[in-house]
């Protein structure tokens, strides 16, 4: 018969207790846990739902914000202009944004951003015409048509607008010139579109993706020997500050594709060669010659590399024209 000592008795006893402590705190702590896990799925799945909440309202947000701003209108009838007269584009092909009024011809920013502006007029035959591009009622372009036969203008800008600020075309009061004609046929319809192409994130700052856009233009006429840049001495816009007034000369901020165009007008009866070079080579020509004064444009896009230059030259003879109505424009922007 298994005899115990008293010390043994009391060891075994103290065993006994240890163990059923144990086993109880093993209770309470499986309890535990158990109430801390079903706490923790509770609130992530809380908190995840919240996150996908705020993100699809961020989504929202974002598509909200990005969404398209794009007109294009024309004219279908001929229009007497008057001084300040807004041309009226009486029909609509696209209207994203709603920001075009087809009966009054003035565009409203419906968003703040980077646009694109441009408008194709046609004079009737013959008839002197000077179109004017407004923002915000302040003449800043002008377009000089003169001469026989029936001539085109150009207008090709690139604005930082604000929401609620408008643009639009009018006439204007030259000398004896009271009414000019805008004039369409059945195969040639006046123009003026836009779009935005840069726009302002959450924090109203322009979208950080090397926004890069400029607009120059040149107020006095200027003389061009062969090889000679044409200098567009003022600026509307230069974001990324690739352009450079006194030399002529856009250097790509960064690399990527960029639209580039330019308007330019001959003096009254002469030839104009104007050429625009990249780094330095002759890429493509405007010619313009006869009588009355002349207008050219240039539209290309081009893939550009940091530090690349694009600038517009002469090939000698005759003057380049402008005034301070700033008839001779150079634009252009980064499009990806």
């Amino acid at each position: 018969m298994e005899v115990f000592t008293e010390a043994e008795k009391k060891r075994k006893s103290v065993t006994e207790l240890m163990m059923s402590s144990l086993d109880r705190e093993r209770e309470e702590f499986n309890s535990s846990y158990d109430q801390i896990v079903e706490n923790f799925k509770v609130t992530s799945s809380k908190t995840l739902q919240e996150l996908i909440v705020n993100q699809q309202k961020g989504y929202e947000e974002m598509v909200k914000k990005r969404d398209p701003v794009a007109f294009s209108a024309y004219r279908t009838s001929s229009q007497s202009l008057s001084s300040n007269v807004e041309v009226i584009f009486d029909k609509v092909w696209t209207n994203v944004g709603n920001g075009y009024n087809p009966n009054t011809g003035i565009f409203t920013v419906p968003r703040t951003g980077l646009y694109h502006l441009t408008a194709v007029i046609l004079s009737k035959s013959g008839t002197e015409f000077y179109p004017r591009l407004y923002h915000n009622k302040v003449h800043l372009s002008g377009s000089y048509i003169t001469g026989d036969g029936y001539k085109t203008g150009t207008f090709d800008v690139v604005f930082s607008l604000q929401k609620g600020e408008q643009v639009y075309i009018a006439g204007s009061y030259v000398e004896s010139i009271i009414d000019s004609k805008i004039f369409p046929d059945e195969d040639f319809y006046p123009t003026f579109s836009n779009h935005i192409f840069g726009m302002k994130d959450f924090k109203g700052m322009m979208e950080k993706r090397e926004t890069v856009a400029f607009s120059a233009y040149r107020s006095s006429s200027q003389a061009l020997s062969s090889g000679e840049k044409v200098i567009f001495d003022g600026l509307w816009t230069n974001v990324g500050n690739g352009y450079e007034p006194s030399t002529g000369v856009f250097t790509a901020p960064y690399p990527g594709l960029y639209h580039l165009t330019a308007v330019v007008v001959s003096t009254h009866g002469n030839s104009l060669g104007l050429y625009l070079c990249h780094n330095g080579l002759r890429m493509t020509r405007s010619y313009l010659s006869g009588d009355g004064y002349k207008t050219g444009t240039f539209d290309v896009v081009f893939n550009l590399q940091k530090g690349d230059t694009v600038h517009i030259d002469g090939d000698g003879g005759h003057p380049i024209f402008s005034t301070s109505s700033k008839y001779v424009t150079f634009s252009g922007y980064r499009i990806t």
